[in-house]
C-alpha cells in the first residue's frame, strides 16, 4: 500500500465510521488508522507480532479475544506487504490470513481502495 492509498482508505474510514469506532488492519500499515484517527480494538495494531515465527500462541489468542470482545467497524486486509526481515515470512498478509487457527471472522465491513 502506497502512502496515497493509505490516505484514501483513511478518508473513507473517517466518512463511514464514528470517532468512537475501531478499525483493525491485518497487515503492516498503521498509517491507515493514524490518518483515519481511529483506534485499533487491540494492542496489536499490525499483524507482524502475530505472524512472526517467534510469536507465542498466546499473542494470537489475545488478538482473537480482543476482536471478539470489541469487533471493529472495519477489518482491513493488506496485500503485497511481505517483510521477511521482520517476521521471517515471504508471504503477504492476505496470503497468511487463512493459515491461522480459530476465526478472525468478525462483524465488520469491507473497504476497497
Amino acid at each position: 500500500m502506497m502512502m496515497s492509498e493509505a490516505r484514501s482508505a483513511a478518508a473513507l474510514l473517517r466518512e463511514r465510521t464514528r470517532p468512537d469506532e475501531t478499525v483493525y488492519v491485518w497487515g503492516y500499515h498503521p498509517t491507515v488508522q493514524f490518518y483515519a484517527a481511529r483506534r485499533s480494538p487491540t494492542r496489536f495494531f499490525t499483524n507482524y507480532a502475530i505472524t512472526a515465527k517467534y510469536a507465542p500462541p498466546a499473542w494470537y489468542d489475545e488478538l482473537l479475544s480482543a476482536l471478539e470482545a470489541r469487533p471493529p467497524a472495519y477489518f482491513i486486509v493488506m496485500e503485497d506487504d511481505a517483510v521477511p526481515w521482520i517476521n521471517g515470512r515471504d508471504d503477504d498478509s492476505k496470503t497468511m490470513l487463512p493459515e491461522f487457527p480459530g476465526s478472525l471472522v468478525v462483524s465488520a465491513r469491507e473497504v476497497h481502495v
